[in-house]
């Protein structure tokens, strides 16, 4: 019984000293490795949001090697882009800075509203 208290105590006093060790920031920053990307398209209809708008976004986006998934919803008028990094992206920022140039190539190609 004595040893399982002294154990149980050594236990509590090692989890209290590396609690009150850690370091802690008031705000941690956060690597953000999810966006949403939403491309508009009044009037037109999901095939053609789909052939004229979704399908060019998600081939500039394929070639962005940090891109870990691409979840495309296609409505009346709208595509909306779901994307996520991979998880060994330390610094996101560069890599939203090519997502973001992908989308001005496929911009370029749009149709005229």
């Amino acid at each position: 019984m004595r040893l399982v208290l002294t154990l149980a105590l050594l236990a509590s006093a090692a989890g209290v000293i590396a609690w009150s060790s850690m370091p802690r920031e008031e705000d941690p920053r956060l690597a953000r490795r999810g966006a949403l990307a939403v491309a508009i398209y009044p009037g037109a209809d999901v095939l053609r949001v789909e052939r004229l708008v979704a399908g060019p976004i998600e081939d500039e986006l394929s070639e962005v090697s940090e891109i870990e998934r691409l979840d495309t919803t296609v409505r009346e008028g709208v595509a909306i882009f779901n994307i996520r990094l991979v998880g060994t992206v330390t610094d996101p920022a560069p890599v939203w800075d090519e997502v973001d140039q992908a989308l001005a190539r496929a911009h370029r190609n749009m149709p005229d509203l």
